[in-house]
């Protein structure tokens, strides 16, 4: 069985999307979301939107970590 492997996501999708979610489908943000105090144990249910800053100058950084998976998903 061949896995296939998630484009990289749109960055609507990154913000609203649930964290666990987003854990589940691309597990190399993991150190983003740690490093920013977020806890899929007690934050997993949340979105980025809800928990991290509206100026979304983590956004760029968060996409560079996704990068390799190619174009955002329309």
């Amino acid at each position: 069985m061949r896995l296939s492997v998630l484009p990289m996501p749109s960055s609507e999708e990154i913000q609203f999307r649930r964290v666990h979610e987003l854990l589940r489908d691309y597990p190399e943000v993991m150190a983003f979301l740690e490093g920013r105090g977020i806890d899929p144990r007690r934050d997993g249910g949340k979105t980025l939107a809800q928990l991290l800053p509206p100026d979304e100058l983590w956004l760029p950084e968060l996409m560079s970590e996704l990068r390799w998976r190619g174009n955002p998903a329309s």
